[in-house]
């Protein structure tokens, strides 16, 4: 009887404590020797699934994920172990192969552990007992990695979940956004949807420049067409006001009626001058759109004039939300707004007007007429008031 008999016949010994698994392991067991794949099931199938293949080429066809391990021989016709080794790994990279075969030289032990880095190197027939350990910490280290593989399945549905999940979120926040930027200025709203809050909430001191206009005789018009032409009128004339205004980056403050208040400087600021002069040319460019405006309207019935005045002005004002709890509105309040206020009430239909310190500002860029010293309604001195070149452009 030979050593390996021997040592199946120890493994074969029924008092021999074996934990057996409803779901248990497949090792494939690829060598040419008959008595060694008929030993070897023998001893490991009653604690695994266990492959048999005579050959390198035979032990590809049955490999898959499903198998925890390979037993493996070195020596063997056509295809040989270490031609065999890189096919396995290539066709499942996780597999775990263990060489189980004849002795070999220390030397050439060591060659073969760096060149393929197995599981492990068994000497065929002499070493079951280490053989069963390593296809033991061999199919835990499978298991791991099935785990691991599940876990990442699982994480990369979670994952496309949440992406499904965010993706609509973020559909929600910009349809928000886009409503939100219907009811305030698109500034204001992306400071709110960035938690910028506190910006917008409390009150300072700025340096701003501020427009204010409204259509020559509203109240002659209203009376002259009917309120549904009025309304669909109103609603295009601030459409194009206020797109005009995002162009040139103001801030949409309110409207009230046919009034416009629109200013430079906050909630975002570059610098005086370019808050000014981005100011009077969003005035220039309002004014040359409204005699397409009135063009448009007269061939729909309109006969009544359509013209806006405009006054700027540049000072420090108090900017801010104010109002109720409830209900606030973002604005500047202050002895300049009123200022540019009351230069548009002064100012001719299709004319711009701007201060002292507005002009100071844009003259190097725009042609100004001075208008003179004017007194000014709630004002107990006079200001120096100019009209903007209509005719120069912008």
């Amino acid at each position: 009887m030979s050593e390996f008999e021997d040592l199946l016949k120890k493994f074969e010994d029924p008092t021999r404590e074996v934990v057996v698994e409803n779901d248990r392991p497949v090792v494939l067991v690829i060598d040419d020797d008959e008595s060694i794949r008929f030993g070897l099931t023998r001893i490991l199938s009653k604690k695994y699934q266990v492959l048999t293949s005579e050959s390198g080429h035979e032990g590809l066809d049955l490999l898959s994920s499903q198998i925890y391990c390979v037993v493996l021989d070195v020596k063997m016709k056509k295809m040989n172990g270490f031609e065999t080794f890189p096919k396995l790994k290539e066709k499942c990279p996780d597999v775990l192969i263990i060489f189980y075969t004849a002795f070999q030289s220390e030397h050439d032990l060591r060659e073969v552990i760096n060149k393929f880095k197995p599981e492990g190197y068994v000497e065929k027939g002499r070493d079951i007992n280490f053989l069963e350990h390593l296809i033991e910490n061999a199919v835990k280290k499978y298991r791991l990695v099935l785990e691991n593989k599940r876990y990442q399945k699982n994480l990369e549905q979670l994952v496309a979940e949440r992406t499904i999940a965010l993706q609509k979120e973020k559909e929600k926040v910009l349809n928000a956004q886009a409503i939100l930027t219907s009811y305030v200025p698109p500034q204001l709203a992306a400071k709110i949807l960035n938690g910028q809050i506190e910006e917008i909430k409390g009150h300072y001191r700025k340096k701003l420049t501020m427009f204010f206009s409204d259509i020559k005789d509203f109240t002659k018009l209203s009376d002259a067409i009917d309120p549904e032409d009025l309304a669909h009128l109103l609603n295009s004339y601030f459409s194009l006001m206020y797109d005009i205004s995002r162009k040139y980056g103001g801030t949409f403050a309110n409207m009230t009626g046919d009034a416009l208040f629109i200013f430079f400087g906050a909630p975002e600021a570059t610098n005086d001058k370019d808050h000014a002069v981005r100011c009077v040319k969003m005035a220039l460019d309002m004014q040359e759109s409204m005699k397409h405006f009135q063009q448009k309207w007269y061939k729909k019935g309109v006969e009544h004039s359509l013209q806006i005045r405009c006054g700027i002005n540049t000072g420090m004002v108090t900017v801010g939300g104010f109002g109720s709890k409830m209900r606030k509105e973002y604005t500047a309040i202050g002895m300049h707004a009123n200022l540019a206020s009351r230069l548009e009430s002064i100012c001719e239909p299709g004319q711009v007007l701007i201060s002292h310190a507005t002009w100071a500002l844009v003259n190097d860029q725009f042609k100004c007429k001075f208008e003179g010293e004017k007194e000014l309604k709630g004002f107990s001195r006079t200001f120096r008031v100019y009209a903007l070149d209509i005719k120069a452009g912008r």
